[in-house]
C-alpha cells in the first residue's frame, strides 16, 4: 500500500524577512532550498525500491543530483511524496536526519570563519556553544502519512486529507523554556534571539578603525547585535570562485543594482574607468581591491566591479575599512575628485539611489492542484513549476538582475529600474505558457509582480517588506489577480503604489506606464502635472465624475511641456489619456510619479532623448 506524505520545513517568510544587508536575504532563501532539497533527499532515499520519479511531486526534481548539496535548484519548503506505507515514519526521519545533518554542516563551516580572519586570540569573545543551540532550535520539521484507498480517487483523497492534518498540525506547537534565554541584547535582525557577541567587543567601536574591524571578525556594523542564526546568515557561505582564482560573492549588492544603468550606459568607457580603479587603488589599497572584485560577474568596462564605487557617499565606506587595514592616507579627496572626472569623461549621469526588488507568484495554483487527481498528473504539474524556476534565473539575468530565490511558482529577484518592468513581463509570460495545460477546470494558473522601489541605503527588511505590500496589491486586483503593482518608496516622502491587469485591450497597468515613460522621456509631459493631478484627486474627491474629468483635462491641457515652449500636452497624447479615463486624477498622478522614475531610468542606461536643464536623478533621490 502506498502512502502520501507531506511535510513543511519552517520557518519561511519571517527566517527570509529579517535581514539587514542583502547577503542575509539571500543566505536565508538559499539555506531554507538547502535544508528542504536535503530532506527531499533523504526521503527519496529511503524508499530505496524506487526511482526518483515514483516518489516525489515536490520539489518537481528529474533527478537525485538535481537536490544535492550546492545544486542550482531552487525548492520550496513543502515536500509532497508517494511513498510505501509500511516505511512512511523510516522515510520522515531519513528526511529529518538528511535535514538535520545539511544543517549542522552549514554552521559549522559558518561558525568557523567567526573572528578568526586575523586574531584566533579574538574568538573566546563569540559564543560559539550558544550559537549552536540556537541553531538547532531554528528549523520545524512537520509531516504527516496518509495510505491511499483504492479506486480512481485514493491518491487525491489522500492528498487532501494530508493537507487538512498538516494545517491541523501547524496549529498544534509544543512550546518550551529555551535553554539559551540570557539578558544579552537582541539580534539585531529579528529582535528573537541573545547575542553571541561578547559585549566588551563594542566598547570602542566609535573608533573608525574598531568598527572596520567588527565587521571583518565579526560581520557586525558598531550598532548591530547578532545572535547563532543572524551568525549564520552573515558567515554562511557565498563565495563563487572566479576565473581569476580569486572568490566573489553570489550576489548583487544594492548600491550595485541601482548603479546599473549607468553601467549599462558605460559599458564602452574602459580607458575612463581603468584610470578611476586607478585612482581608488592608490588611495585605498587593499581596500580598493575588495570592491573592484566585489561583483559575482563581470561586466563591459567595469570588469567585477561593485557598482558602489559610482556613490560619492559609498566611498567613505571604503576609506575607513583602508585606514582599519593599516593605510597611512585613506586618499578620500583623491577618489571623490576621480569619481567626478570618470562621469566627465563619460558625459554619464550619475546613478539614482533606487533599485528595485521584484517578487512573483502564482494565481489560482491551488485550483489547479487541486484538480490533479493523480500522481502522474500532479507531478507534472510539479515538473512544470520546476522548469519554471529554473527557467526564471536566466530571465532575471537577462535582464541584469540578481535572483534571490525562485522555487515553484515563487520569485525573488534584484532588479535594476531601467529593466524591471520587463523582467516582471518576461516572467509572467514564460509562467503562463508553462502553466497553460492546467487550467483546473477554470482559467489556467497566471502570475502576479509586486515592484518594490526602496533606496538602496535602507535595510534589506524594509526594502522586502515594500516588495510584499506590491505582492499583495497585485494580488488583491479583481476579478483573476493576473496583476501588477508597483511602490515607489521614497526616502522622507509618502509610498506611492499603483496596481492593475496584466492584459485589458490597451488599457493595462504596464501598457499605461510605458506610455507615460516614453512622454516623459520625450518632455511631452510636464513634471508637475502629478501634484497637481494629485491635489486635484484631494479637493474634489466624491465630486460629479463629469467635474472632475473637466478638470483633469484641463489641468493636462494648460500645462507646458517642451521646457515650457509647448502651449499644452499635444492632442495625440492627451487622446491617449482620455482614453484611458480621467475620472480618477489621483491614480493618473501616482502612475505619472511611478513612470518618472522609470523614465529617468532609462534615460540613465540610454542617454537622455532630449536636452535636460539638469538630471532627472535630481527629483528623486
Amino acid at each position: 500500500m502506498r502512502a502520501v506524505f507531506l511535510a513543511s520545513i519552517g520557518p519561511v517568510q519571517d527566517f527570509i524577512a529579517s535581514a539587514r544587508r542583502c547577503g542575509d536575504l539571500w543566505y536565508g532563501s538559499w539555506l531554507l532550498s538547502e535544508l528542504a532539497k536535503a530532506a527531499a533527499l533523504g526521503i527519496s532515499k529511503a524508499v530505496d525500491d524506487a526511482g526518483i520519479d515514483d516518489v516525489l511531486v515536490f520539489p518537481g526534481a528529474t533527478s537525485r543530483a538535481s537536490l544535492a548539496p550546492g545544486s542550482d535548484a531552487s525548492v520550496a519548503n513543502k515536500i509532497l511524496a508517494r511513498v510505501p506505507a509500511a516505511i512512511a515514519r523510516e522515510a520522515a526521519e531519513a528526511g529529518r536526519r538528511s535535514l538535520h545533518d545539511r544543517l549542522e554542516e552549514l554552521a559549522r563551516a559558518a561558525f568557523e570563519q567567526v573572528g578568526r580572519r586575523y586574531a584566533a586570540a579574538t574568538t573566546q569573545r563569540f559564543d560559539e556553544a550558544l550559537a549552536w543551540e540556537q541553531v538547532r532550535e531554528l528549523v520545524e520539521y512537520l509531516w504527516v502519512a496518509v495510505p491511499e484507498a483504492d479506486g480512481a480517487d485514493g491518491y487525491a483523497d489522500a492528498r487532501a486529507t494530508a493537507e487538512r492534518l498538516l494545517d491541523a498540525r501547524k496549529q498544534t506547537k509544543v512550546w518550551g523554556q529555551p535553554t539559551w534565554a540570557s539578558a544579552s541584547p537582541k539580534s539585531s535582525l529579528d529582535g528573537v534571539r541573545e547575542s553571541v557577541l561578547d559585549e566588551s567587543l563594542f566598547g570602542g567601536a566609535a573608533d573608525g578603525a574598531v568598527a572596520e574591524q567588527l565587521v571583518e571578525l565579526y560581520g557586525v556594523a558598531s550598532s548591530e547585535r547578532l545572535c547563532g542564526v543572524g551568525i549564520l546568515k552573515r558567515f554562511g557561505r557565498r563565495e563563487l570562485g572566479g576565473d581569476d582564482g580569486t572568490e566573489r560573492p553570489r550576489f548583487f549588492s544594492t548600491p550595485h543594482v541601482a548603479a546599473l544603468p549607468v553601467m549599462v550606459r558605460c559599458k564602452d568607457a574602459k580607458p575612463a574607468f581603468d584610470r578611476y580603479a586607478d585612482a581608488l587603488r592608490g588611495a585605498f589599497g587593499r581596500a580598493a581591491e575588495r570592491v573592484l572584485r566585489g561583483a559575482p560577474e563581470s561586466r563591459a568596462t567595469f570588469g567585477c566591479a561593485d557598482g558602489l564605487i559610482l556613490f560619492d557617499e559609498r566611498l567613505p565606506e571604503i576609506a575607513r575599512e583602508s585606514a582599519a587595514l593599516g593605510a597611512v592616507d585613506a586618499g578620500l579627496p583623491d577618489a571623490t575628485a576621480a569619481l567626478a572626472q570618470f562621469f566627465r569623461d563619460t558625459g554619464a549621469q550619475r546613478p539614482s539611489p533606487y533599485y528595485a526588488v521584484l517578487l512573483a507568484d502564482g494565481d489560482h495554483m491551488g485550483r489547479a492542484i487541486s484538480s490533479a487527481r493523480t500522481f502522474a498528473r500532479h507531478r507534472s504539474i510539479s515538473l512544470a513549476l520546476a522548469e519554471f524556476a529554473e527557467h526564471a534565473r536566466t530571465i532575471v539575468a537577462d535582464h541584469d538582475g540578481s535572483l534571490v530565490y525562485a522555487g515553484g511558482d515563487d520569485v525573488l529577484a534584484l532588479v535594476p529600474l531601467h529593466t524591471a518592468l520587463a523582467c516582471a513581463d518576461a516572467l509572467r509570460r514564460d509562467f503562463a505558457e508553462r502553466l497553460a495545460a492546467f487550467d483546473g477546470g477554470g482559467a489556467a494558473p497566471t502570475l502576479s509582480v509586486g515592484i518594490g522601489i526602496s533606496h538602496h541605503i535602507e535595510t534589506m527588511g524594509e526594502a522586502l517588506a515594500v516588495a510584499r505590500r506590491a505582492e499583495r496589491l497585485a494580488k488583491q486586483q479583481l476579478p483573476a489577480k493576473n496583476a501588477l503593482a508597483v511602490i515607489l518608496d521614497k526616502r522622507g516622502g509618502t509610498p506611492v503604489g499603483v496596481a492593475g491587469p496584466w492584459d485589458r485591450d490597451g488599457d493595462s497597468l504596464p501598457a499605461r506606464l510605458h506610455a507615460l515613460v516614453a512622454m516623459l522621456r520625450a518632455d511631452a509631459l510636464p513634471d508637475g502635472v502629478a501634484h497637481e493631478l494629485a491635489q486635484l484627486g484631494a479637493t474634489l474627491e466624491g465630486a460629479d465624475p463629469r467635474l472632475i474629468e473637466a478638470q483633469t483635462r484641463r489641468i493636462l491641457a494648460r500645462k507646458r511641456p517642451d521646457h515650457g515652449e509647448s502651449p499644452g500636452v499635444d492632442a495625440q497624447h492627451l487622446a491617449q489619456i482620455e482614453g484611458w479615463g480621467m475620472a480618477s486624477p489621483s491614480r493618473l498622478a501616482s502612475e505619472v510619479l511611478v513612470a518618472r522614475i522609470f523614465a529617468d531610468a532609462a534615460d540613465l542606461a540610454e542617454g537622455p532623448i532630449v536636452a535636460r536643464s539638469r538630471p532627472r536623478t535630481e527629483a528623486v533621490v
